[in-house]
């Protein structure tokens, strides 16, 4: 890991303000000038001690500010796993382990009839045995998906829609709403719901 490191500039501005602090008072708490806080807001690369005193002033007896939740980039993860989902399908986990707590859940929630994949899946093994069964069930146009997100300071909400096809030649338009939440820089859980995309005739 590199001594210098981007910070995460909406993370660090909602806890500030969380706080009730400016600029200048965040400063005084983590020992710096509000010179330099301005320029973490700005996306400005800190020394990992700097990210750390920061992370150490923001934190509270209820909330533990980490360096990797003010150095994660929750977008850019969701979005990876976005894209390897799109790409590898049930080949994905490999690739995106990496963002992945140890106690990580996906529970999922269908409100579409041919879409029997319900339930909670526990850690990597879980994540592994629902897409199995999903891109077991499935097939769909690969590289197709063009989702919209919203970002949050720990979490993601990503929405698109899909044409599922069915072993019996059937497809179903489906709109799916896929919620990442993170802690400590890292996915711990996704709640996905899927629903009919209703179309007029």
């Amino acid at each position: 890991m590199s001594r210098f490191q981007p910070v995460n500039t909406q993370v660090l501005r909602e806890l500030r303000l969380k706080r009730g602090w400016s600029q200048k008072e965040l400063a005084e708490k983590a020992g710096y000038s509000d010179r330099l806080v301005r320029k973490a807001e700005f996306g400005g690369r800190l020394d990992i001690e700097t990210i750390r005193n920061i992370a150490e002033a923001l934190s509270t007896l209820e909330e533990h500010v980490t360096l990797d939740l003010l150095t994660s980039d929750v977008l850019s993860i969701a979005k990876t796993f976005t894209q390897f989902f799109d790409k590898r399908g049930a080949g994905m986990v490999p690739a995106i382990k990496h963002h992945i707590a140890p106690d990580f859940v996906l529970h999922v929630t269908s409100a579409v009839d041919s879409l029997p994949l319900q339930g909670t899946f526990n850690g990597q093994q879980g994540l592994q045995e629902f897409l199995n069964l999903f891109f077991g069930t499935f097939s769909r146009v690969t590289n197709s998906l063009t989702p919209l997100y919203a970002v949050g300071t720990d979490f993601v909400v990503a929405r698109y829609s899909v044409m599922l096809h069915t072993s019996n030649q059937t497809d179903e338009a489906v709109q799916v709403y896929r919620h990442f939440h993170f802690r400590d820089g890292l996915l711990s859980r996704i709640d996905d719901l899927y629903e009919s995309v209703v179309t007029s005739e």
